[in-house]
């Protein structure tokens, strides 16, 4: 599609960075795996205007950072 040529190489590095954090926090909050607090990276939501956001997220579906086997805890701003 359109959105997804124009999803630059620093969008894909985002969403495997949070996806990554988000897969190796897993079960951090009990019955939750994540929260909207700082310790878990402050989610706020979806956002108008993510378009691009959510076709670097399509693009990298299912990839993540490793590290010796795990998942690597990759902190993202």
């Amino acid at each position: 599609t359109q959105i997804r040529a124009q999803v630059l190489p620093e969008g894909k590095a985002q969403a495997v960075a949070a996806r990554s954090y988000a897969v190796a926090q897993r079960g951090k909050h009990g019955f939750f795996d994540l929260c909207d607090e700082q310790c878990c990276q402050m989610y706020v939501g979806r956002l108008a205007g993510a378009r691009r956001g959510m076709a670097a997220v399509r693009a990298t579906r299912r990839v993540c950072l490793w590290d010796e086997g795990q998942v690597a805890c990759a902190f993202f701003s």
